[in-house]
């Protein structure tokens, strides 16, 4: 049904109204109009990502597609990304990837900005077509945050999704959103797929509806909000992946995703506005009222259309709104708005219209004297509550996919179901369950389901929810999808029950009235159901202190636990925000992808029915930049286990020896520092596990934890009675820039200030924990790659040492480099607060304090002409001797990239006597990574304090064309200026040298070389370009 409307209400809304209205004014768009696509506005990505990172074959996803230009075509008004079934590249579907990264970047932090997309989207299992953004330049996912516009998989034909990603690392993230659930399949027709980015705010919308919308509180505090920057725009159609699944083995895959235009909006002068009203009534509902709210622009005219058999009149309240009379079919209210100034303007909102449901059979008679309703995981009584017969489970915490198995032979027809001419309802209470705990139902066929065959099998799912109330409610399950399309409608034999799948959780259910209902009721009818849960909704919530990771897998699942996680964190009692810090400061995990296999186990385990994000893990980019160790503050400061130079000089107090009375001290609950600081990694106890009282009308004496414990609004060096305090000299508080150095005057990383102003230095020992580099073992745990110069191993010293690392290093380079794979540096911030450290044994004939850096590299994020990004931290040590075997210890210099995660160090850099032009020998063996805490027979390394003073005379001077130390070396020349900021050229000249060298190899017996003629090596994806 289809009305204009101008009414005097509208009349006068407008009058009302009478200021200058300012359109959207479009910024950029592409109409796709030609004949090819058009290379100023997009790039296509090509391949299956494997050339990127090992971590990205599959872009990240287990996708099934290989990306080629030739999927790609622009014909008839319209961009077309073809997806085929077509051998390529070993990935059994070729489609296409485009991005206008670097050719049209959108600045988010502009006050109102429209981006959208007129798309069409293919139908089909294991399709998955999307419309987001990622950041520019590249960083890191998630922490520079991704956005998903539309994300639509064939297997759900009438929803589409809107996503945010972000977080710290890949393990260490967090979503918002969810699906918008349409009465057609969005496959049907084109949609315009938006969103309205304003500060701290993202919404979504589709035609015009903005169906959800989220802000920088809905993440914080236990995350930032990432959005607030430049990103590119993406359009892909992948095939397969960890959350659609994969085409059928014999479905045929030809398919087209099909986009109209893309257009970004400046709406800096207003909103247009936004159909609001109810998206899920009843049949035949009355008075139900739809208005185009929060419009700046002027109306002078309104069409207005409603679903197949439902009426409207004009509301005499508002001219912006209608009221609805409802049939019986889902539609769509649409609204197309005329004005003066900015033409017309479209408006539309999905409008699911339910039947109304009447008990047919209860699936399972819940009577007094019953003792079970099938086998089940967890375990089961039968109890009465107000005199009903009440089925009590309690969920077996320790399994994923806890079940209960119900045969049935009353499911004569599952298509019924899946239409939803027929639902599921079942009153279900727990005290303790989390808000949007999930609950799915599983048709199975017995005769083909096996425990670890899924999907075989299994016929269709159904999801329902529980809201928070601890009362008991009327859950409504809703068809999901359909595992096994080949399963027959009339195989099923048995139900499957799974009680908040996928997590690790204890709950005890009370499930009553679990019935089957059909469509058609005219009294005593089931309730409409009004939860508000996204069909992947999970939480750690109300599950905060019991040491389990309650959401671990999941759309939204993570690897946080308890107060860890952002559901918990300055939310629930248990976790109050952390005293002395502005902002959470994340533990860093290991930054390893999902599993990729299905689950094993019962015939009901289903796998995730999850999505890992349309992500990837891109290359950085960035301009080159030599940070100085002076210079050296990072942006982004990583949690990481802080060092201590030993006690007060003062009278000591005194300490907890155990540990777990340490823990239990107040002050490292707040700090969060139980566990860390107790003992730390010099055996010294730091005040805040001390076990001394506490006065409360005075700060001193705890001038360093990031506490007022005076409560006079005053903290630590702030208050006056810290004036005398060792921590708040004035040259203590000055030197603000470094980083976990013992001996140094911090903030340490975490922000935590510690005994480092001290007088009193403990000095911890190391022992070895495990070889790096060691030719006289094979539990070497770094692999030899490339260097600049010829490496031979095993080699013979001149002292007749053997097996030793032969090198030989190249006076024609400034920077001669020795590059190795490693796996073993698990957590880079240890060797930088010093509670590991890597010792080697070296021979040279080079002189006395000769300069040795060991730097740790990420791949692919550091490429060849963008340091320092991807450079973790350097380690320097100075030679004490000559043409004699000596035991040097590489200490922590300064850290390049202050941004990159201490979690994904793949490789380490080794330089000899860089930032000169020498041609000297090296010989080296047992190089070992050390562990602090040795008491007894520990490493000795040679003095090089002298060198360490000794190297840094032109240090700061490197611009000047004078010769500071007399030593003959001026600016770049002289290695004092190796790390200075003024040398940047010298360094990137050899860190671009490799895009135009080649190597050689050289094997035989007893000794094997790779050279490479002049060059510096710095990233893997170079070199195997290089090979190929």
């Amino acid at each position: 049904m289809s009305i204009r409307l101008f009414s005097t209400a509208l009349l006068a809304a407008c009058l009302a109204k009478a200021t200058a209205q300012t359109c959207p004014t479009l910024i950029w768009s592409d109409e796709f109009d030609g004949s090819n696509l058009n290379a100023d506005n997009w790039t296509p990505q090509i391949g299956d990502g494997c050339d990127i990172s090992v971590d990205l074959c599959g872009w990240g996803n287990n996708e099934a597609q290989f990306y080629r230009s030739q999927n790609i075509a622009v014909a008839d008004g319209s961009l077309k990304i073809n997806a085929l079934r077509q051998t390529f590249g070993e990935k059994e579907f070729t489609s296409a990837r485009i991005r206008s990264f670097e050719k049209f970047d959108i600045d988010l932090t502009q006050p109102y900005v429209r981006i959208e997309a007129r798309i069409k989207v293919p139908l089909g299992q294991g399709l998955w077509g999307a419309f987001w953004m990622m950041p520019s330049p590249e960083v890191l996912w998630p922490k520079g945050g991704e956005i998903d516009i539309m994300e639509f998989i064939g297997r759900e034909p009438n929803s589409a999704y809107g996503v945010i990603h972000y977080g710290n690392l890949f393990r260490d993230k967090s979503e918002l959103g969810g699906p918008l659930k349409m009465p057609t399949s969005p496959s049907e027709n084109f949609h315009i797929y938006t969103i309205e980015k304003t500060p701290n705010r993202i919404a979504w919308l589709v035609d015009g509806f903005e169906y959800q919308s989220y802000t920088n509180s809905d993440i914080q505090p236990k995350y930032s909000w990432p959005f607030e920057q430049t990103y590119h725009l993406i359009l892909n159609l992948a095939v397969g992946g960890n959350w659609p699944g994969y085409p059928d083995r014999d479905q045929a895959v030809d398919v087209i995703m099909e986009v109209d235009y893309v257009r970004v909006y400046d709406m800096s002068g207003g909103s247009i506005g936004s159909i609001t009203g109810e998206s899920l009534v009843q049949i035949n509902g009355a008075d139900g009222l739809y208005c185009i709210d929060d419009s700046d622009v002027l109306f002078t005219d309104i069409a207005w259309t409603v679903p197949t058999g439902s009426s409207f009149t004009p509301s005499l309240d508002d001219g912006n709104c209608i009221i609805v009379a409802f049939g019986s079919v889902s539609g769509y209210i649409q609204a197309v708005g005329q004005t003066a100034d900015c033409g017309p303007l479209s408006y539309s909102m999905p409008v699911e219209v339910q039947p109304l449901y009447q008990k047919e059979f209860a699936v399972v008679p819940i009577e007094e004297g019953s003792t079970t309703i099938g086998a089940s995981t967890g375990s089961q009584s039968f109890l009465l509550i107000d005199g009903i017969p009440t089925f009590q489970y309690d969920r077996l915490a320790s399994d994923l996919y806890d079940n209960i198995i119900i045969g049935t032979s009353d499911v004569s027809d599952a298509s019924l179901y899946v239409s939803e001419q027929k639902k599921f309802y079942m009153d279900i209470s727990s005290p303790t369950a989390a808000t949007c705990t999930r609950v799915i139902i599983q048709f199975e066929d017995t005769t083909t389901a096996l425990p670890d065959n899924y999907p075989i099998g299994r016929h269709s799912r159904y999801v329902g929810y529980l809201d928070d109330s601890e009362s008991f409610q009327r859950v409504e399950f809703t068809y999901y999808d359909r595992p096994d399309t080949s399963v027959a409608d009339n195989a099923v034999s048995q139900l499957a029950v799974l009680i908040d799948p996928f997590l690790f959780r204890g709950d005890r259910y009370l499930i009553r009235n679990f019935d089957s209902s059909s469509a058609g009721c005219s009294s005593n009818c089931e309730p409409l159901s009004t939860n508000a849960c996204r069909t992947y909704a999970k939480s750690e919530q109300g599950m905060c202190t019991d040491g389990e990771n309650n959401d671990r897998e999941g759309y939204n699942g993570d690897d946080q636990i308890d107060c860890e996680d952002a559901d918990c964190y300055g939310l629930d009692p248990a976790c109050p925000l952390r005293e002395g810090r502005a902002t959470e400061v994340p533990t860093m995990l290991s930054p390893t992808l999902a599993p990729t296999g299905l689950p094993t186990g019962n015939a009901s385990d289903p796998p995730s029915i999850v999505p890992s994000s349309e992500t990837a893990f891109p290359t950085a980019t960035g301009t080159v930049r030599v940070t100085s160790r002076s210079s050296d503050i990072p942006s982004s400061k990583p949690n990481i286990m802080p060092i201590t130079s030993g006690p007060t000089s003062s009278a000591a107090p005194s300490y907890s020896n155990d540990e777990a009375e340490c823990d239990a001290q107040p002050r490292c609950a707040a700090l969060d520092l139980a566990g860390v600081c107790c003992p730390t990694i010099d055996a010294v106890y730091l005040d805040c596990c001390d076990n001394r009282p506490i006065d409360p009308n005075s700060e001193a004496g705890f001038c360093n934890d990031g506490i007022d414990n005076d409560n006079d609004g005053l903290f630590d060096c702030e208050d006056p009675d810290c004036a005398n305090d060792e921590m708040c000299r004035a040259d203590c508080v000055a030197i603000g820039t470094c980083a976990g150095l013992s001996g140094q005057c911090c903030p340490t990383i975490d922000s935590i200030f510690l005994d480092c102003c001290d007088a009193a230095v403990l000095s911890a020992g190391y022992s070895v924990d495990f070889s790096l580099i060691d030719p006289a073992t094979i539990e070497e745990q770094a692999a030899y790659w490339l260097s600049t110069s010829p490496y031979t191993v095993p080699g013979v010293a001149p002292d007749g040492s053997t097996p030793v690392v032969d090198y030989a290093r190249d006076e024609a380079t400034l920077y001669d480099m020795i590059y190795y794979q490693t796996g073993s540096i698990e957590k880079a911030s240890e060797y930088v607060i010093g509670r590991r450290k890597i010792y080697m044994d070296v021979w040279t004939d080079a002189p006395e304090c000769t300069q040795i850096i060991l730097q740790f590299d990420s791949l692919p994020t550091a490429v060849a002409d963008n340091y320092p990004t991807g450079r973790h931290s350097r380690y320097v040590a100075f030679t004490t001797r000559r043409n004699e075997w000596e035991r040097i210890a590489l200490d922590f210099w300064d850290r390049p990239d202050g941004d990159l995660d201490d979690t994904v160090i793949n490789t380490i850099a080794l330089f000899f006597d860089p930032g000169t032009l020498t041609s000297h020998q090296f010989y080296f063996r047992n190089m070992d990574s050390t562990l602090s805490g040795c008491r007894e027979n520990c490493e000795v390394a040679a003095i090089d304090d002298y060198c360490l003073a000794l190297s840094s005379g032109e240090s700061g001077f490197c611009g000047d064309s004078l010769d500071q130390d007399g030593d003959g070396l001026i600016d770049c020349v002289d290695p004092d200026c190796t790390l200075d900021e003024a040398c940047s050229a010298q360094l990137s000249i050899s860190y671009s040298a490799l895009q135009d060298n080649s190597f050689r190899t050289a094997a035989s017996s007893s000794s094997a070389q790779v050279i490479l003629n002049g060059g510096l090596i710095v990233s893997f994806l170079a070199i195997l370009h290089t090979i190929a």
